[in-house]
């Protein structure tokens, strides 16, 4: 079980791209379900992945086996993370007591004496929040969100010379506390009337809107609302040449929601709702608690249940993924990517190959300069049998797009190779020039040596020896426009059988020998050919 646990942690620690860290998780939990570390490890994949449910119960698990003959066990990071998960869930209450308990071992003092502060300046406590956010910077001196948290409650207790020399001290620790400088910026007299330091600000923050995000949802964790509705909107105005990222606009509304401000709330979902979609996609796990409100406030919008889905997806919650994006479609036919992501998905995770087509087509009727998923059609085509001539015939209607991706082009080159129009083939690679892509390696050298080895196959039969001898002779150097060059020990036995052929037509038969011989040499057993190393 602890092997099994390690190599989970192991893979989260690394990001495998094709083993699943749950898989040993949930074998270890086979094996013993009441394995702490186990129930922990899955409660914060499911707490980053936005299912708090699911969190909370692997939690409560956990603390379960470490406290059934210990109330203070060893380990308190299943209290802390089941606080956390409590917070999303709006249960203020219990998360200070799960927090509190925490905090009995020393390795969480920081970090839960900082939650227990957030939470009592929720309710305003600011005489609590303060002594709390002091046993949080005994443990971490250096925890620049603590210090922004006690300057912004020294500024509530009107405590201002206090919060300019913890402003001073931090800023030497960390020029670059844009928490801090903010709060410079609040608790500068005439800000209003003089807004320098906001201008000093934005030119730290370098418009980024995610930055801006950030930073203010670190106030709004601590129930300073106003400040993080203000913070947003310098990030909002920053973006006047570019359109704005309509996230930026949910999470002002639900900040504004939380103020009771009901009408701008109102106002920032309706501008979060036509602002561009472009580029947007959702990454805090607080997004998922913003879009579910924003759905619940605006039940006709239909990008946020698409944001929303876009997260789920990504998190590898397919089903919560389709859902939300089915409903944005049913709200808005006209959107061509929600129908292309449900393509994906309909494919890759409900093997409904019908549905997806159906969904794919749409979305390029929808949208047919967008080459990025004709691409994506066509590779479904193939998938799903389509005759060549049917797939080149519909290249070939739209060939500024096939111009536009190395992708497409390449299989508008092996369409024509399994068509026998081989020297059209050949004449189209040596039109253009390639470009290296990961995934890409050997496609258009493949192509490349394919339709000359057919050529020359042509060649033979025609008894056009010299002719084949030329294209086998060319077909072992590459140039330079297919953007690839060939790996020393490439294996080319077919490319030297024919090319034996092509010398014994000719009458050279010791010719002939050494390239079959050469031909016979090779890997003992069948193996995919390998384009790097």
């Amino acid at each position: 079980v602890e092997q099994l646990y390690l190599t989970g942690l192991h893979l989260e620690q690394y990001r495998h791209p094709t083993y699943n860290p749950c898989d040993y998780y949930f074998e270890a939990l086979r094996r013993d379900p009441e394995d702490s570390r186990c129930n922990n490890a899955l409660g914060l994949w499911y707490l980053r992945r936005g299912q708090f449910s699911m969190a909370e119960s692997y939690f409560r698990k956990a603390i379960s086996t470490l406290t059934e003959r210990n109330p203070n066990p060893i380990e308190g990071e299943p209290f802390y993370n089941l606080g956390l998960t409590l917070c999303f869930l709006k249960r203020d209450d219990e998360a200070y007591d799960a927090f509190y308990k925490s905090v009995w071992n020393a390795a969480f003092h920081d970090s839960g004496y900082f939650e227990l502060a957030r939470l009592a300046s929720k309710k305003q406590n600011w005489e609590e929040a303060l002594e709390l956010i002091d046993r949080s910077l005994i443990k971490n001196w250096h925890n620049h969100k603590a210090r922004q948290l006690k300057v912004s409650l020294l500024r509530k207790l009107d405590r201002s010379d206090e919060a300019g020399k913890l402003i001073e001290d931090s800023l030497a620790l960390d020029k670059f506390n844009i928490g801090i400088l903010f709060e410079q910026y609040l608790l500068t007299p005439d800000r209003v009337l003089n807004p320098v330091r906001d201008s000093e600000l934005a030119a730290l923050l370098r418009g980024n809107i995610h930055t801006y995000i950030e930073y203010s949802l670190d106030f709004a964790s601590s129930g300073f609302f106003e400040e993080a509705i203000e913070l947003i909107n310098m990030g909002i105005t920053e973006q006047k040449k570019n359109p704005v990222y309509p996230l930026a606009y949910y999470y002002k509304g639900w900040f504004q929601s939380q103020k009771n401000d009901l009408s701008g709330a109102q106002k920032s979902l309706e501008q979060a709702s036509s602002a561009s979609p472009d580029y947007c996609f959702p990454n805090q796990t607080e997004a998922v608690s913003v879009l579910e409100w924003a759905i619940n406030q605006n039940p006709s919008d239909s990008k946020a249940p698409w944001y929303l889905g876009n997260f789920w997806y990504h998190a590898r919650q397919y089903k919560n993924a389709i859902e939300n994006w089915e409903l944005s479609a049913n709200l808005d036919d006209r959107f061509p990517t929600v129908h292309r992501n449900l393509a994906l998905a309909y494919f890759n995770k409900l093997n409904e190959p019908e549905k997806a087509l159906a969904e794919l087509e749409k979305a390029f009727v929808l949208d047919q300069t967008d080459s990025r998923v004709f691409m994506e059609l066509d590779q479904l085509y193939k998938r799903l049998n389509f005759p060549p001539d049917q797939r080149l015939q519909k290249l070939e209607k739209y060939l500024s797009l096939v111009e536009e991706r190395d992708d497409l082009y390449l299989e508008r080159v092996a369409l024509y190779n399994s068509l026998g129009e081989f020297e059209k083939s050949y004449d189209l690679l040596m039109a253009r020039k390639f470009h290296p892509w990961e995934g890409g390696e050997g496609k258009a050298t493949g192509q490349y040596v394919y339709s000359l080895i057919e050529q020359a196959k042509k060649a033979i039969s025609l008894k056009n020896f010299d002719f084949a001898v030329e294209f086998l002779t060319r077909a072992q150097h590459y140039p330079e426009n297919l953007g690839e060059g060939k790996l020393y020990g490439a294996q080319e036995n077919e490319l030297f059988y024919w090319l034996g052929c092509a010398f014994e037509g000719s009458g050279l038969g010791n010719k002939a020998l050494e390239c079959w011989e050469i031909a016979s040499r090779g890997l003992k057993e069948p193996a995919p050919a390998i384009f790097y190393n």
